[in-house]
């Protein structure tokens, strides 16, 4: 290859979740110019960081909501740029949790990959079927359970419609309602990250996140909801909603629901390091091998 002047070696990068290696090349000076004008020219000096997102729980109805979805990535980030948080917030009763994410300065999600972070679906309501979640659980519903295309699925309610299915969670299915006392069926099981919430000192249900919400009944026994945080469902109208922070999925209730949990956002780095700058109060914390922040709300961090 002939040389060019006034030509620089560098990467140049569109979507900061491809590799150095495949966005390398030799650039002109006008190449160069115009990558630094969109804010798309690299420079050697990044951080690697592992991040953590749970997005908001579902809210229920007669079917319990749906676990927030999760998602783990190791992404290198240019140093000094300004990443915004987004804690997604529960869905109140019959409605969709929000989505977390972590944005650069130029509003792209960081490393989205296949699926974006979308808060749990809301539960069925007494006669119909519970949602499907399209990157996340399943609802639990008061007919036919909804369908988890990555967490599980929601389980079916009985056809009186006096007890609703329980939603799926991030790892588990939910179970059916019925049974000899009528009752409302069970959260799927969410997923563990201890290390995360305990390092960060927040967040989390005895480490555990995105449990679905257990299903409600008109009468007979409480169901569970989930571990990570799915709300209970009661007889009643009495059901609970998803634990805070957790993603964790609202408990059901045959004539009302009741709110998901909000979400949680982690960025962990090497224990030698640290983040710049940070909003939105972060709980931090230290291990042998990791330095740990953990937003309940929205922020921001400068690398």
């Amino acid at each position: 290859m002939g040389k060019r002047r006034f030509g620089h070696i560098g990467t140049k990068v569109k979507d900061i979740s491809q590799t150095n290696a495949a966005n390398s090349g030799v650039f002109d000076i006008n190449e160069v110019a115009i990558l630094v004008a969109e804010d798309k020219w690299r420079k050697f000096n990044t951080q690697d960081i592992e991040y953590l997102v749970i997005s908001g729980g579902g809210g229920s109805w007669n079917g319990g909501g749906a676990g927030g979805y999760y998602k783990t990535n190791t992404v290198a980030l240019q140093s000094g740029e300004t990443f915004t948080v987004t804690v997604g917030n529960g869905g109140s009763a019959k409605n969709q949790g929000g989505t977390s994410k972590i944005e650069d300065s130029g509003g792209s999600v960081i490393d989205s990959g296949n699926a974006t972070m979308v808060g749990g679906v809301r539960g069925g309501s007494p006669g119909g079927n519970g949602l499907s979640g399209n990157v996340g659980s399943g609802g639990g519903s008061g007919r036919s359970g909804g369908t988890g295309s990555l967490g599980g699925n929601g389980g079916s309610g009985t056809n009186s419609y006096t007890a609703g299915g329980g939603a799926g969670g991030a790892v588990g299915n939910g179970s059916n309602g019925g049974g000899a006392w009528n009752t409302g069926g069970n959260g799927g099981s969410g997923v563990g990250f201890s290390a995360w919430s305990s390092g960060a000192g927040v967040g989390g249900s005895g480490g555990n996140f995105c449990g679905g919400g257990a299903g409600g009944s008109t009468s007979g026994n409480h169901s569970n909801g989930g571990s990570g945080g799915g709300g209970m469902g009661r007889p009643d109208n009495q059901g609970h909603n998803g634990a805070t922070n957790t993603g964790g999925g609202g408990g059901g209730e045959v004539n009302a629901g009741n709110a998901g949990g909000s979400g949680m956002v982690y960025v962990r780095i090497p224990n030698d390091k640290t983040l710049t700058a940070t909003t939105g109060s972060p709980g931090t914390g230290v291990d042998a091998t990791y330095r740990y922040y953990g937003w309940t709300g929205s922020g921001s961090f400068t690398v």
